[in-house]
């Protein structure tokens, strides 16, 4: 049913409207989306959770799917008079094996977060070639480090931030939404396509 919501939101959009009726529609929109946002984060949670999402394991181009992850925030930045930075080390692979739909959830989540809680300054996306040795030999792995300029988080609250429903404390939550989800799935995500996540921060 909410696919069918948010479609009829966009058909509406595309009619004949007043300046008024127009706000409306956004605003519908907006909410929809944010709905969508909270219904899969919960799916995606329950299945990760169960071991029931399965990961594809498929040749991909990592730059690609770090640019389309930019991408799909860049609007948010340019509102926010904020910059988005890119530094790509030429060492990583042309191609890599792996999910990248799944990295570029995992991008995604960490960059929305970067832009709702940056106010001035910025974002930065940074990508490092890693060699691990692993009973099959040497692979290739990669370091995303999303580096902000925004609130910060402080030390007592890093702890807890990847526990599931929880957010660094109730002034976040009352003033930024969300689900306290996402960086639950992120840890997840990651550990299932044998990596990790981590975070460094200090307040302010």
């Amino acid at each position: 049913p909410l696919h069918q919501v948010t479609g009829f939101i966009d058909l509406l959009d595309q009619t004949s409207l007043n300046t008024e009726q127009r706000s409306y529609v956004r605003l519908l929109k907006s909410s929809a989306q944010g709905l969508m946002t909270v219904i899969s984060d919960v799916l995606d949670y329950s299945k990760l959770e169960a071991g029931k999402m399965k990961l594809e394991c498929i040749p991909y181009e990592p730059l690609s799917v770090v640019e389309g992850s930019l991408a799909a925030v860049r609007t948010s930045c340019e509102e926010k008079k904020l910059y988005l930075n890119l530094e790509w080390n030429k060492g990583i692979p042309y191609k890599l094996k792996g999910d990248p739909n799944r990295l570029r959830q995992v991008l995604l989540n960490l960059l929305s977060n970067a832009v709702k809680f940056t106010q001035q300054g910025g974002i930065c996306v940074r990508a490092l070639p890693v060699k691990c040795t692993s009973e099959e030999g040497e692979k290739a792995m990669v370091r995303f480090e999303v580096a902000d300029t925004g609130i910060g988080i402080s030390a007592e609250h890093k702890t807890i931030i990847f526990r599931k429903y929880q957010q660094a404390n109730a002034s976040v939550a009352r003033n930024f939404g969300g689900t306290g989800l996402g960086l639950s799935i992120c840890q997840l995500l990651t550990k299932n396509m044998g990596g990790s996540i981590g975070v460094e921060s200090e307040l302010g």
